[in-house]
């Protein structure tokens, strides 16, 4: 996680100067889409977020009276084009750990805020006391605020698209069968897919979301929505503020879309703002440069990563004086 802290480092390294603020229609529907795993559970604090810190989140956002939607009405809004009112968010559980019952859960009811639970069905299945079992989800759903979203069966890391396949359609058949619905929405464990994987999931009318930040909006590819990730480091009210302000960077043409890719050194994408003042940062480069071209289409050389290695790129264009658009990208190494 250590590329949040080194993000912040931009607006160090380059000075803020007045910015004239430039609207894009993306705004009008952006989304800022939080990932939590973990509630209240301090012996892991690499996948968890306090107790206190969850709760000050929430007391914000409705303090605020920000706008808090269920995903399946974010996403909606972008294939329709409906505006929404800003700023915007959505809530969202991975790795269904049972603390989203027993810590999470009692405050989202409270501050009546819908949110969305991903779960491995067979996790649910076992019924260990760790993970959220099929009666706690069931419970969970009485609220009806929550949405059930999908991981694939036994929740790991990517191996190949052959497991991928077993694993998500055994686990789409079991949440069939226990819940009576079909799953719209995935999330990719630890972010991690490939072009296969998108291709799949796209004709399968699944929508998935990965691990890579940037505020979603009508341009976000749609297997491959991305999200802020919070844990106990990067959970604070300077973070927190900072997510607050932040809008969509539109782009198009994404190469690659994936976070494990065939050739994952380069990256490249367009738009319709002008990128000559794109400002880019790497976990393992620290600030790269950009080659812009005709100023819509933003080039990127990263260095190799190492195998198995988890490489983050966010790139940045600043809005206004106390805001940046941001686009992030997670590129992982298998070689």
């Amino acid at each position: 996680m250590r590329f949040i802290g080194l993000l912040l480092c931009l607006n160090i390294a380059f000075p803020l100067v007045a910015y004239a603020q430039e609207i894009h229609e993306s705004d009008e529907n952006a989304v800022r889409i939080i990932s939590y795993f973990m509630v209240g559970q301090d012996y892991a604090p690499e996948a968890n977020i306090r107790l206190s810190q969850f709760e000050a989140q929430l007391e914000t956002i409705s303090a605020e009276n920000f706008t808090v939607l269920p995903l399946p009405d974010a996403i909606k809004s972008w294939q329709t084009g409906n505006a929404i009112p800003q700023p915007a968010f959505a809530l969202t559980f991975d790795g269904g750990h049972r603390s989203i019952l027993t810590q999470a859960a009692p405050l989202l009811e409270k501050f009546k805020t819908p949110y969305t639970v991903f779960i491995d069905p067979a996790r649910a299945d076992i019924g260990a006391p760790q993970y959220l079992g099929w009666r706690d989800i069931k419970k969970l759903k009485k609220s009806g605020l929550v949405t059930i979203g999908l991981h694939p069966n036994n929740y790991g890391h990517f191996t190949s698209f052959d497991d991928f396949t077993k694993y998500f359609n055994s686990a789409r058949a079991r949440f069939r069968e226990k819940t009576g619905e079909t799953p719209l929405l995935l999330a990719y464990p630890y972010g991690e897919f490939n072009e296969d994987v998108a291709a799949l999931l796209k004709d399968q009318k699944i929508i998935a979301l990965s691990q890579n930040s940037g505020v979603a909006n009508k341009t976000s590819p749609l297997q491959a929505i991305p999200r802020f990730t919070m844990t106990e480091d990067y959970a604070d009210e300077v973070r927190f503020r900072m997510i607050l302000n932040s809008y969509p960077l539109p782009a198009s043409d994404i190469l690659p879309i994936v976070s494990i890719a065939q050739n994952n050194s380069a990256i490249g994408f367009s738009s319709d703002l002008d990128l000559s003042d794109l400002r880019c940062y790497s976990s393992n480069d620290g600030i790269i440069p950009v080659q812009t071209l005709d100023n819509y289409r933003a080039e990127i050389r990263v260095s190799k990563a190492a195998p198995f290695d988890r490489h983050r790129i966010n790139c940045t264009l600043q809005h206004d004086e106390d805001s940046t658009r941001w686009l992030g990208f997670l590129l992982i190494s298998q070689e």
